[in-house]
């Protein structure tokens, strides 16, 4: 329980330490260094707590009974972050969009927002530059730090996505293609390899027919001895 949560407060730590660890841009772990500063048991209440109101706030009464969905329960098992991602992308402004870029497989959920509001473009790009420079300029080799470590396995056979069997991809994506129901964002959904579990909490809030889907995904898993495909499933409904 709380796996993620062990290895955020081992990146922070590792920061004070003057070590670079883990799959997230720096400036990130410098989020987790301030957690890492605290009792474990008071930066999970923190970590936790700042999520499940910020995910309040985001579906508003529709929390009770999005609280069900299974990515959301992962999410919460797990101790991860995507609760206050879900409150950055559906905020939409330009501070939250480039906060968002701290997990940047998240953040490609946003390129839609930012290419029909070019208005925005301008204060995105400085909230970034505020965000990402002054660590840079500290420590410019982060950036291929980063790089070379990112990869933890998901994109090397450990893939979520229905690429993982590209003949039922293929049928159900080209049947989807001939009904007229596939969009660029179901494609997204459905073929990203690196999106775990907790990452479709981004989708909670849309149709309800995700969550009893999510606990159908779950058992499929269990069925397949642990095989996660059957969540990209999700990306294709609604």
């Amino acid at each position: 329980m709380f796996f993620d949560f062990q290895i955020f407060l081992h990146s922070g730590r590792d920061l004070w330490a003057g070590q670079y660890t883990g799959l997230y841009p720096l400036p990130m772990n410098g989020l987790f260094a301030l957690l890492a500063l605290l009792p474990p048991h008071i930066a999970l209440l923190i970590l936790c707590g700042v999520g499940l109101a910020l995910f309040v706030a985001t579906l508003k009464r529709d929390a009770l009974i999005w609280v069900f969905y299974w990515p959301i329960l992962s999410n919460l098992w797990l101790g991860q972050v995507d609760l206050m991602a879900l409150w950055l992308l559906r905020h939409g402004s330009p501070a939250s969009l480039a906060l968002l870029t701290l997990k940047p497989q998240l953040f490609l959920l946003a390129i839609p927002q930012l290419v029909r509001n070019r208005e925005i473009w301008k204060p995105f790009f400085i909230w970034t530059a505020l965000l990402y420079l002054p660590i840079t300029l500290i420590r410019p080799s982060w950036i291929f730090e980063w790089l070379a470590h990112m990869n933890d396995g998901r994109l090397d056979g450990g893939l979520t996505a229905l690429t993982q069997i590209p003949v039922l991809a293929f049928v159900i994506l080209a049947g989807l293609a001939a009904t007229n129901r596939l969009t660029l964002k179901r494609i997204f959904w459905a073929m990203n390899p690196l999106l775990r579990w907790y990452d479709f909490t981004m989708r909670a809030g849309e149709t309800r027919w995700l969550i009893p889907l999510s606990w159908a995904a779950w058992w499929v898993c269990k069925q397949l001895g642990g095989n996660p495909w059957p969540i990209s499933l999700l990306g294709l409904m609604g």
